[in-house]
C-alpha cells in the first residue's frame, strides 16, 4: 500500500511541471497577441499622423488645391496607396475626352463625372435613303503638366498650375449622299494653360484663381475641304467659395457650379469648304457661361437615382469686330449617367443659335450617347 502511494505521488510530482509549462505557454502566447494587438494599433497612430503633418507642411498653391480635398473627396475604403495617387498635385489623367475645350479647363476641372462629355448619334432614314452622323467633342491629351508648382512665400501673384495638352476638335455632321444642310468644324491644336494665384481679383480676392489659355489651331471640316488658321485666347475664373468653376460637395441633394469664360478668336479663313464661313478674316470676341446642376449626388435614395441625373446649360454669345456680325448660340442638356462614374450617359438636348466656328443656324431637338473620360 504504502509503495502504490508513493507511486501515485511520484506521478503527480512528474506531471506538475508539464502543466504548468503549458499554461506559462498560454500566457506567452497570449502576450505575444496582445503586443501585436498593440504594435499594429501604434502604426495606424503614426501612419495618421505622418500624414497629418504631411498634409499641414504642403505648400498652399497648385492648382485649386485648397479645396481639392473636399472637391476630390477619397473613399475610406481604398488603400493608402490609392489615396495617395488620388491626390489632387499628383493628378495623372492624361487623356480627356469631353464636349468641349470649357469641359477640361487645366486639364484637371471639372471632373469627368461633372462633365458634359462627348457625343455621338447616327441616323439612317431608310426612306429618304440618307444616313447622317452627327459628332461634337474634343479628345486632348496632356503631354506636360504641373498643378502644384511651389508658392513663394512673399504674397505675390505666381503662376500655380499650367498644362501643355494637342487636341482635336469636331462638331458638326456628315451626310450620305451629301445633303445641302450639311456643315462641320474640325480643329486640330494645342493648348497651352496656366494658372494664376493671388493675383489683382475683379473685387477684390474675387476670383481666387484665373486660367489663361492659348490655344492655337487649324481648322477644316469632316471631308477635308475646308482650309482656316487662327488662335483662341481664353479667360476662366476659378472660386469654390461661390461655386464657380466647382464646388464643395456637402448638400446631399443638389450640387452645382457655374462657369464663365471670356474669349478672343482670330481667324483666317482660305477656303470655307462645309460651313458658312467666308473666305475673309474673323476677329470674334464673347463670352461664355455654363451652368451644371447634379441631382442628388450623395443622398440616401436608390442607386438608379443617386448621382445619375444632371442638368447642363451653356449661352455664348460673340462679336465679329471686323464684320459687325453678332452670334449667339443657347443649349440646355438633360443627362441620366448610366454608371455612377458618370463616364457614359444618355441625354437629351435641345439647341438654338449659330456657333462661330461655323456660321450656320441650327435649332434642333436631340437624344445622344454622351461619353466623358
Amino acid at each position: 500500500m504504502k509503495r502504490t502511494a508513493a507511486a501515485l505521488t511520484l506521478a503527480l510530482t512528474s506531471l506538475l511541471p508539464a502543466t504548468a509549462s503549458a499554461q506559462a505557454f498560454d500566457v506567452d502566447r497570449a502576450g505575444i497577441e496582445e503586443l501585436k494587438k498593440r504594435s499594429a494599433a501604434l502604426d495606424r497612430e503614426k501612419a495618421a499622423i505622418k500624414k497629418r503633418l504631411s498634409d499641414l507642411s504642403r505648400p498652399e498653391g497648385g492648382a485649386f488645391e485648397r479645396g481639392a480635398a473636399k472637391l476630390y473627396p477619397l473613399p475610406p475604403e481604398k488603400p493608402p496607396q490609392e489615396q495617395a495617387k488620388s491626390h489632387f498635385c499628383d493628378y495623372d489623367q492624361r487623356l480627356f475626352v469631353r464636349a468641349d475645350s470649357l469641359d477640361n479647363f487645366l486639364y484637371a476641372a471639372p471632373t469627368a463625372e461633372d462633365a458634359q462629355g462627348a457625343s455621338v448619334s447616327y441616323t439612317d432614314d431608310r426612306v429618304a435613303n440618307s444616313r447622317t452622323l452627327a459628332v461634337q467633342g474634343q479628345v486632348s491629351y496632356v503631354l506636360f503638366r504641373d498643378l502644384c508648382p511651389k508658392t513663394p512665400n512673399r504674397y505675390v501673384p505666381f503662376i500655380s498650375g499650367w498644362a501643355v495638352a494637342p487636341f482635336v476638335a469636331a462638331d458638326g455632321n456628315f451626310t450620305s449622299p451629301r445633303a445641302r444642310s450639311e456643315q462641320s468644324s474640325l480643329k486640330v491644336g494645342v493648348d497651352y494653360q496656366f494658372e494664376l494665384a493671388r493675383s489683382f481679383g475683379i473685387f477684390g480676392d474675387f476670383p481666387l484663381r484665373q486660367v489663361f489659355t492659348l490655344s492655337p489651331y487649324y481648322q477644316t471640316d469632316f471631308r477635308g475641304e475646308a482650309r482656316a488658321y487662327g488662335f483662341n485666347g481664353y479667360w476662366d475664373a476659378y472660386d469654390l467659395r461661390y461655386n464657380l468653376g466647382g464646388y464643395l460637395k456637402t448638400n446631399p441633394y443638389l450640387g452645382w457650379f457655374v462657369q464663365l469664360r471670356g474669349e478672343a478668336d482670330i481667324r483666317q479663313v482660305d477656303i470655307p469648304g462645309v460651313t458658312g464661313l467666308s473666305s475673309t478674316s474673323y476677329e470674334w470676341a464673347g463670352a461664355t457661361a455654363r451652368l451644371t446642376m447634379i441631382f442628388l449626388p450623395f443622398a440616401d435614395v436608390p442607386d438608379w437615382l443617386q448621382n445619375r441625373f444632371s442638368f447642363i446649360g451653356t449661352a455664348k454669345y460673340f462679336h465679329d469686330f471686323r464684320s459687325g456680325m453678332d452670334v449667339s448660340l443657347y443649349q440646355a442638356t438633360l443627362k441620366y449617367k448610366l454608371n455612377p462614374a458618370g463616364y457614359s450617359s444618355i441625354g437629351f438636348e435641345y439647341t438654338n443659335g449659330t456657333s462661330k466656328e461655323a456660321l450656320v443656324y441650327t435649332q434642333k431637338y436631340m437624344i445622344k450617347f454622351l461619353y466623358a473620360e
